[in-house]
């Protein structure tokens, strides 16, 4: 009988799901009840999410739409830690980039200031200028 375990996560009793069905190749359990034991096994709170997701019950779906979506779930949750990662690096970056704009506007502010402004002359007041 399988058992998600109180400090395990969905991924890992997924993963632990699959591991002992391809330890016992000649179990003899359909998919569905593959499923089914999988699926009875899970926390109250893993069996929540997994029909919020749904939208309903898991068990109301077929077998491989099932399998599909909890593939599609742990990749997900998988790939997170790497999107973490490169948010922290697009964190940094931008950190960087801020701080070398305020050297240059702090450059700037030092400069004396060159450009005067000029007022244009239109046609008729340059010829009676002259």
């Amino acid at each position: 009988m399988f058992k998600q375990g109180a400090e395990e996560s969905f991924c890992k009793s997924w993963e632990i799901s699959k591991i002992i069905l391809r330890k016992c190749p000649n179990h003899g359990f359909e998919d569905i009840a593959q499923l089914s034991i999988f699926l009875n096994g899970l926390r109250s709170d893993t069996k929540m999410f997994l029909d919020d997701v749904d939208g309903g019950t898991m068990m109301a779906i077929d077998v491989e739409q099932v399998t599909r979506i909890i593939d599609a779930i742990t990749s997900i949750i998988y790939q997170a830690p790497h999107d973490r990662q490169g948010i922290q690096k697009l964190l940094a970056q931008n950190k960087i980039l801020i701080q070398q704009i305020e050297q240059l506007t702090a450059q700037m502010a030092k400069l004396p200031p060159t450009i005067t402004c000029c007022s244009f002359i239109s046609k008729s007041e340059s010829t009676n200028q002259l």
